[in-house]
């Protein structure tokens, strides 16, 4: 197979966001942050050297198409700068998200004009799935245990089964395993090989139950009885949940989910967090502030509660979003989302809703940054960087 720049440009940009997003750079060497900017620096040499022979009409036009994240980002980047008191180094997260995010979507959708490159993108991706499900089956099963590319298994009875223990994989956390299979599982619906499907079915459902992660079980069902609401579809589908009912005790699907329960403990920092926000909702508290004002707001009887005491986050993309910079950015971020979405291909259409809803929903439950670290993350903007490259080959041919 013949390498070209357009493909070796894919394969930097994919190789460093997932090595970006793994156990060994961001716990083990603690380097998630220079890494993140070298990252940042190679998409933009890649960018500069794509627009160097590229009309100004026609950088300005993929710009446009993005114009709601354009408006999304630089709202934030103001609200942040303007009207909270930022230290100069989360000013420069801040503005890091913006680069990364435009950096790399252009960047993308330039090299996504030639479809072949498209085609090699998902075809890398299918790589990295089955090298995640694979590292992560033997890691579960305890033959490999290195701490220098795994990391530990949650401490958490429920979080067990059998002979299988809880996985991250090659990653740095379980939900982010479990929520990048679920949105990798898209790689394998490009090709229509019927035979296989069940087996591949399989090997996502073994994948996602050994990262033990709720979020990635919702995502994954979630969309694809959305995106694929086909009467044969639902019945194939829930033939592979019946297989798995038979062959896994109930009681483990009652741990996995808390059940009993009723929640992970998560619904009761959002309760907190909205009345913490009660007089705040306009332009929020500030680029990673919750910390401080759950410190401020909550009483040492609170504080001490396990589901403040165990997290200094939300464990909602949309929630701290708002609590950050306020509702009008949110409001912009959802346009940005929405106007993607209305303009998706129509060839493999239900492909693509399925990995915008697998992103949503999985957002709902994690702060998945748009323009963060995660490999989870750059598979979105990839997605996204390859409706920006189809809305503009459309509007070429309506122009000629």
């Amino acid at each position: 197979m013949k390498i070209t720049i357009e493909k070796f440009f894919i394969i930097v940009l994919t190789f460093l966001s997932f090595l970006g997003s793994t156990h060994f750079i961001i716990n083990f060497l603690n380097v998630a942050t220079p890494f993140y900017f070298f990252q940042i620096f190679i998409s933009f040499t890649i960018l500069l050297f794509l627009i160097s022979k590229k009309e100004v009409k026609v950088v300005y036009e993929r710009i446009m198409f993005l114009k709601y994240f354009l408006l999304f980002f630089m709202l934030n980047f103001f609200v942040q700068l303007f009207f909270h008191n930022l230290s100069i180094e989360n000013e420069i997260r801040v503005l890091g998200y913006f680069l990364s995010f435009f950096s790399n979507v252009l960047a993308l959708s330039f090299l996504f004009d030639r479809k072949d490159t498209f085609n090699f993108f998902i075809k890398l991706c299918k790589g990295i799935l089955y090298i995640l499900i694979f590292f992560g089956i033997i890691n579960s099963l305890s033959i490999l245990n290195s701490n220098i590319f795994f990391v530990e298994p949650k401490a958490i009875d429920s979080y067990n089964f059998l002979f299988f223990k809880n996985t991250a994989s090659l990653l740095e956390h379980q939900i982010s395993y479990g929520s990048t299979i679920a949105i990798l599982f898209s790689t394998l619906l490009f090709h229509r090989k019927i035979a296989l499907k069940f087996i591949k079915l399989l090997l996502i459902i073994i994948g996602i139950f050994i990262s033990f992660s709720r979020t990635a079980w919702l995502s994954i069902i979630l969309a694809s009885t959305i995106s694929f609401f086909r009467l044969k579809n639902i019945a194939f589908i829930g033939c592979a949940f019946l297989f798995i009912y038979f062959i896994i005790p109930i009681d483990f699907f009652n741990n996995i989910l808390r059940i009993e329960n009723l929640g992970s403990g998560r619904e009761v920092i959002w309760v907190y967090a909205i009345e913490m926000l009660k007089d705040n909702f306009l332009f929020g508290f500030g680029f990673s502030s919750y910390f401080d004002i759950k410190n401020m707001f909550l009483t040492n009887f609170e504080l001490g509660l396990f589901e403040f005491d165990s997290t200094n986050h939300l464990h909602n993309s949309y929630l701290t979003l708002i609590f950050e910079s306020g509702i009008i950015v949110f409001i912009a971020y959802i346009l940005a989302i929405i106007e993607q979405l209305i303009n998706i291909p129509q060839e493999h259409k239900k492909i693509f809703i399925y990995i915008f809803l697998t992103y949503l929903a999985a957002s709902f439950f994690v702060e998945f940054r748009l323009g963060g670290l995660r490999f989870f993350n750059f598979f979105f903007i990839a997605i996204i960087g390859y409706i920006v490259s189809d809305r503009s080959a459309r509007l070429q041919k309506v122009e000629f």
